[in-house]
């Protein structure tokens, strides 16, 4: 069984950094539950993808929604994980200018 990452399971913080010079807005979620192995990161986006074995209830699109707003606003999303270690979800977003 491959391990899923429940928010309501393991305590998440968002780490909003400082306005960086390069004009773009990072921010890191990270957790430290049991972590995705590496042959499912790289279809955690992907449309009604759920890990298999995981036993959330969801339809598989939050992330595949996050990333369509991200991509949209000329940003980027990701995941960094370690199985047993956590995870760290991460989008950056351009500042907006005036």
């Amino acid at each position: 069984m491959v391990p899923h990452i429940d928010c309501a399971k393991h305590e998440f913080k968002l780490f909003p950094l400082k306005y960086p010079a390069n004009s773009f807005l990072p921010n890191r979620l990270i957790g430290r539950g049991p972590g995705i192995e590496p042959d499912h990161r790289a279809r955690l986006f992907e449309r009604f993808y759920r890990v298999p074995g995981s036993n959330d209830s969801g339809a598989g699109l939050g992330l595949a929604i996050a990333k369509e707003i991200v991509v949209a606003h000329g940003g980027t999303i990701g995941v960094n994980s370690t199985p047993g270690q956590g995870s760290e979800f991460y989008f950056d977003l351009p500042a907006a200018t005036r």
